[in-house]
């Protein structure tokens, strides 16, 4: 009876030590899985927030040189007519911008970008436990970064001031924002 009752305890500790292995392997692949798309997504928010920026400088540089009537070999194509003079209204040389193959393909670019980063947010919602500072830190960097993208695609109803005093410390915060997440990131 006691060899059959030691075969026994031999079995079930056998069978607990593979179910606690099981766990423990299936918490570090979750943990492993987590980690690269957390380095996936801080680094994909980066890239398209980069792109936005230059957008939104493009954007700033025309309306500004439209506004004050400012020639610039870059922003001339939007601000000026066939004749060579200015629009009268800034609102004709931002039309030509937003018509333009450059801004089209920019977007186009910029909402690739946020739907691969969309797509990658809805995996970072249930974060491991080591992790949920990096969540909650990134979910600032996020919201930095949904509020530039917003603004990206639209500037309706903003005066060219209010435009510039609400993207450039936007884009400066994404950065800074970026600077901070490396701290979490595994490159």
């Amino acid at each position: 009876m006691e060899d059959k009752t030691r075969k026994h305890l031999i079995i079930l500790l056998i069978v607990l030590l593979t179910i606690g292995g099981i766990f423990y392997v299936d918490k570090s692949i979750k943990e492993i899985n987590y980690r690269n798309d957390f380095d996936d997504i801080v680094y994909s928010i980066v890239e398209c927030s980069d792109d936005m920026i230059d957008t939104l400088n493009m954007i700033s540089k025309i309306w500004y040189n439209a506004l004050y009537k400012k020639a610039d070999e870059e922003t001339d194509v939007y601000t000026k007519n066939e004749k060579g003079y200015f629009y009268s209204d800034f609102n004709d040389a931002m039309a030509n911008y937003y018509d333009s193959e450059q801004y089209l393909t920019s977007i186009e670019k910029i909402e690739n970008q946020v739907n691969k980063i969309y797509s990658l947010t809805k995996r970072l919602q249930d974060p491991p436990k080591k992790y949920s500072q990096a969540y909650a830190d990134f979910a600032t960097y996020y919201e930095y970064f949904t509020k530039l993208k917003s603004i990206t695609y639209s500037q309706s109803g903003m005066t060219y001031e209010e435009f510039t005093d609400e993207y450039i410390p936007l884009s400066e915060n994404v950065i800074n924002q970026f600077y901070k997440m490396q701290m979490y990131t595994s490159y």
